[in-house]
C-alpha cells in the first residue's frame, strides 16, 4: 500500500500558517469514490498512522482530516491524537441524532470538529456549539446568501470561519471583509497578491550570479566576484558547502574554494535554492516548499522515467515554476533578467513539452485532483506507485534543504 499525501496550507489573516489539510490518495485507483467511503476512511487512517514522522509533514501544525459521518459515528477519529487533528466532516454528512451524539463525544474528549462546505441549514444548528470551525466555499456562493450565512454564524462567537477555494486577491479580500479568519486555496501562490517587496540588494546579487552560471562557458572569477558582493549570500554558500550534504576532507573557508568544490551543476542548485529562501513570511515558505519539491521530483522523474541527461533542466524548471510568487514579479520579467534558454522559457510560461507536463502533474497532486493525476501518468511514462515514492522522497529532500538554508539543524 502506498499513499499520495497532498498538503494544503491554511492561513490566518496575517498570512501565517495555522494548519494543513491533508488529502490522501492510496494505491487503489478506485478508492475515491467507487468503494465504500468508510473503507476508504479506514485505509486512510492506516496510512496516517504508518507515517513515521508527523512533524515532517505538519511542521508542528494541526491537520484537518476528512471523515464521513459514518466514520465519526464509529469513533474512528479517536484512533488519532486529538492535539494534532481537526476532524473535518465531509459535505455528504447528514445532521442526524447519532452524528450529533458522536460530535458531542469528540468535543468532550478534546477533539476539534469542522464542518466542510457549509451552507446554512437549520438542522445543523444544534451541532454548532460543539464545532470548532466552519469551512465555506465563499467564491461559489452568491454574495447576498453568503452575507446571510455569516450573519447567522455570528451568534456562535467561538466559531472560526474558514474560507475555501480562495484563488484570487478579490476572493481573499471579500472573505476577510465578511469576518473570515482563516483562508485556504491557491491564492498564496499568486504573484499579483504579493507585489515585489523582496527585490532588494540580496536579490540583485543573486540574479547577477544566476546570469553568470547560465552562460555556456562560466567564468569562475565572475561567479566568485558576484557572490562576494553580498555578505548574506557568501555566508549561506559557506554554510551550504560545509553542511552534511557533502563529503569533504577539510572545511571550506573561502568563496573561491566553495565555487570550485561545488562545480557548475551544484552551484546552480545552490543559487536557485537560495533565491527561493530570501523570504520573511510563512506564505513564502509554503511557496518555497512547493518550489523545492517540484524541482527534486522533476529531476528524479527525468532520471527514472524520461531522459537522465535532461534531469538538470527538469530540476531547474521545477525550481523556477513558482519563482514569480516568491519575488512578487511576473514570470516574463524574471526570465528576461536571468537569460534563460528558449526551451526553458516555454516550460515556465506555457508548460511546454514533457517537463512542462511534469509540472502540470505536480500542480494536480498539490490540489489533490486525483482523476487528472491518473490521466497524466501514462503520458509521462510513470506509474502511480513510483510517482508516490518519488513525491514523498522529494518532499523530504525539500524539507532538509530548506532547514539548511534557513540556518536550522538537519535531523
Amino acid at each position: 500500500m502506498y499513499f499520495f499525501i497532498a498538503r494544503q496550507p491554511i492561513f490566518d489573516s496575517n498570512m501565517s500558517v495555522v494548519a494543513y489539510e491533508l488529502l490522501f490518495r492510496n494505491s487503489e485507483k478506485n478508492i475515491f469514490p467507487a468503494i465504500d467511503p468508510n473503507i476508504a476512511t479506514s485505509r486512510m487512517i492506516d496510512g496516517i498512522t504508518s507515517v513515521d514522522d508527523w512533524n515532517s509533514i505538519l511542521q508542528h501544525k494541526t491537520a484537518y482530516i476528512n471523515f464521513t459521518a459514518e466514520a465519526v459515528i464509529q469513533e474512528l477519529p479517536l484512533t488519532l491524537p486529538r492535539k494534532k487533528i481537526v476532524v473535518e466532516l465531509l459535505e455528504s454528512a447528514e445532521p442526524t441524532p447519532e452524528l450529533l451524539k458522536a460530535v458531542i463525544k469528540l468535543h468532550n474528549q478534546g477533539y476539534k470538529v469542522a464542518l466542510d462546505d457549509y451552507e446554512h441549514n437549520p438542522a445543523w444548528e444544534p451541532f454548532l456549539p460543539y464545532i470548532h470551525s466552519v469551512k465555506i466555499e465563499t467564491p461559489l456562493i452568491a454574495p447576498q446568501k453568503l452575507l446571510q450565512i455569516c450573519n447567522r454564524l455570528q451568534h456562535f462567537s467561538h466559531l472560526i470561519l474558514l474560507a475555501e477555494k480562495i484563488e484570487t486577491q478579490q476572493d481573499y479580500l471579500q472573505a476577510k471583509s465578511l469576518g473570515f479568519e482563516h483562508f485556504q486555496g491557491y491564492f498564496f501562490c499568486k504573484p499579483e497578491m504579493f507585489k515585489s517587496r523582496f527585490l532588494g540588494h540580496s536579490h540583485a546579487a543573486l540574479l547577477k550570479v544566476i546570469k553568470e552560471i547560465n552562460q555556456d562557458e562560466i567564468s569562475a572569477d565572475k561567479v566568485v566576484q558576484a557572490c562576494e558582493g553580498d555578505l548574506r549570500l557568501s555566508v549561506k554558500l559557506l554554510r551550504y558547502v560545509n553542511s552534511a550534504l557533502f563529503t569533504r576532507t577539510v572545511p571550506i573557508n573561502s568563496i573561491k574554494h566553495a565555487v570550485s568544490f561545488l562545480g557548475k551543476r551544484e552551484l546552480q542548485r545552490f543559487v536557485y535554492l537560495t533565491l527561493t529562501t530570501y523570504a520573511t513570511s510563512e506564505r513564502l515558505f509554503e511557496v518555497i516548499k512547493i518550489s523545492l519539491t517540484r524541482a527534486r521530483f522533476s529531476e528524479l522523474w527525468a532520471q527514472q522515467a524520461y531522459r537522465a541527461e535532461l534531469s538538470d533542466k527538469a530540476f531547474l524548471g521545477g525550481m523556477l515554476s513558482v519563482v514569480d510568487a516568491v519575488l512578487g514579479t511576473d514570470m516574463e520579467t524574471i526570465i528576461e533578467s536571468i537569460s534563460l534558454s528558449e526551451p526553458l522559457k516555454n516550460i515556465l510560461l506555457k508548460r511546454d513539452g514533457p517537463i512542462g507536463l511534469c509540472l502540470v502533474l505536480l500542480e494536480k497532486i498539490e490540489r489533490a485532483e486525483w482523476q487528472q493525476v491518473d490521466t497524466l501518468l501514462p503520458q509521462l511514462n510513470i506509474g502511480a506507485e513510483l510517482t508516490s515514492k518519488l513525491y514523498n522522497e522529494a518532499s523530504l529532500w525539500a524539507e532538509a534543504r530548506l532547514m539548511i538554508l534557513q540556518d536550522k539543524e538537519v535531523v
